[in-house]
């Protein structure tokens, strides 16, 4: 990321703040009463797609692509992916998803 490039300093501070929010945000869909619908229209990658996995419905159009980011530098996948996907999609696709 180029915030990252532009601070090398506060990559750990901004790294920390940043999962901070995201596992709070993925914490509070999880848990809501209300339905959460995720709306997918183009590439939901790393983060974004573990978002979209704890929506309790994701309504993608024909130019969705769902990828993990991550896995393609050698880091594993991030987002609570980990957790959601294989109970959603089943094991072998997650794994062809990340490898």
């Amino acid at each position: 990321m180029a915030g990252f490039a532009s601070d090398p300093e506060r990559v750990d501070s901004l790294l920390e703040e940043m999962t901070f929010h995201l596992e709070e945000a993925i914490s509070v869909f999880v848990r809501m009463r209300a339905p959460v619908v995720a709306g997918v229209n183009g590439t939901v990658a790393g983060a974004g797609l573990g978002l979209m996995a704890a929506a309790d419905l994701a309504v993608a159009s024909h130019k969705a692509k769902f990828t993990s980011a991550y896995t393609k530098i050698g880091l594993t996948p991030d987002g609570s992916t980990t957790w959601f996907l294989p109970r959603l999609i089943g094991h072998r696709r997650t794994k062809e998803l990340f490898l």
